[in-house]
């Protein structure tokens, strides 16, 4: 079995020079320098990787050793997994730990005849518990391990508690680990979508000098701080411009991600503010809607929780109107909808929804309905 890794899923990538620090994150990212475990998990376009590669800048500035890897389903399987983090830390580790560390890339790869009882995730940690230096591991892409054996390695370099180790990971799905534990132990600090997005500074740093405080505030409504989907925006000449950029970005990084399930329940849900799964199921009428919703969260497809409302989710508004402009739903399917969302919102308390989706299904009766439904809500009607 051939598990050599190639030099360049060792580097990292190069920062250009018009990549701006993101200097609160980064300063973040340094008092969390000593947890265990740090995550980086958020949809494509939120900088995990360049955020990474500037933190690798600073760590090792400081003389941090940092190995960096760069993930793919050819790492995915745990002899393999192991051989790779055997690679990295052998590549920046001191002269007197490189022998070590190599060792079980070799034994993994087949050059050395192991033991019968020979594993390759307690040798892998019995190598690095040997490591004299405080050692980073950064692994970039880990959407891409599938595998559970190869999740079950991670955890164990997490549980083995090696008090000089640290991992960091960018990922667009939550990991498989055991975060709920870890966060209870105070070893994990986590970045997320709304974390990771860009500030109004940020923003105003990104449009022509010119630009007032009022362009920044739209830039930032429009696109709640998605730094992909500000410089996208703001790069744009024209609306058409900005409409073919988001076109191009989701159809080539977001769909392909989609199954068929998944991409025809987000057709409906683009219509709705918020939604539960079981709401999603109720209004939307799409076979399994309970469980493709739930497949949905934490995938990093532009999905999060929805603000002041626990337990409840949201779409990005610019992927919810790519939705509703690329997978339309006929007239009779929206009616239906809205009617459906009428009823549910009535159901929940929420006259206000209720009687927004009254008024956008164009039907005199049915707001009529809300109305005196919500009018002991409603202290004053005209």
């Amino acid at each position: 079995m051939d598990c050599s890794v190639p030099s360049h899923k060792l580097m990292p990538p190069r920062l250009g020079g018009g990549i701006a620090m993101r200097d609160a994150l980064l300063a973040r990212l340094h008092e969390a320098r000593h947890a265990a475990l740090v995550v980086l998990a958020a949809s494509p376009g939120y900088g995990k990787t360049t955020l990474l590669a500037q933190w690798r800048q600073q760590l090792v500035g400081a003389g941090a050793r940092v190995g960096w890897l760069s993930l793919g389903p050819e790492l995915d399987a745990p002899a393999r997994f192991c051989a790779a983090i055997a690679a990295s830390v052998a590549s920046v580790a001191s002269v007197a730990s490189v022998a070590s560390v190599a060792s079980v890339a070799s034994v993994v790869q087949g050059d050395v005849s192991p033991s019968s009882r020979y594993d390759p995730t307690e040798a892998l940690i019995a190598a690095l518990a040997d490591v004299p230096d405080e050692l980073y591991l950064m692994l970039d892409g880990a959407e891409c391990l599938r595998d559970t054996g190869a999740w079950a390695v991670l955890q164990a370099l997490i549980d083995a508690r090696l008090p000089r180790l640290h991992l960091a990971l960018a990922t667009r799905c939550r990991p498989a680990l055991r975060l709920g534990q870890l966060g209870a132990e105070g070893v994990v600090v986590e970045f997320d979508d709304e974390s990771l997005a860009f500030t109004l500074a940020e923003i105003r740093a990104c449009l022509p000098p010119e630009s007032g405080q009022a362009a920044s505030v739209r830039l930032l409504e429009a696109t709640r701080g998605w730094p992909a989907g500000v410089r996208m925006l703001a790069g744009a000449r024209t609306a058409d411009d900005s409409r073919a950029a988001l076109d191009a970005y989701w159809t080539e990084v977001v769909a392909p991600g989609l199954s068929a399930g998944q991409a025809r329940l987000l057709r409906w849900l683009a219509w709705l503010d918020r939604w539960t799964p079981e709401l999603a199921a109720e209004i939307t009428g799409v076979p399994r809607a309970v469980e493709c919703a739930r497949s949905l969260v934490g995938q990093g497809i532009f999905i999060g929780p929805a603000r002041a409302h626990a337990g409840w989710y949201t779409l990005h508004p610019l992927f919810a109107d790519w939705l509703r402009w690329s997978m339309p739903l006929g007239g009779a399917d929206r009616l239906a909808l809205h009617r459906r969302a009428v009823a549910a919102w009535l159901r929940v308390g929420s006259s206000g929804e209720a009687l927004d989706h009254a008024m956008r299904a164009d039907d005199a009766g049915l707001v009529a309905h809300v109305v005196r439904e919500a009018m002991p809500a409603m202290p004053a009607l005209s």
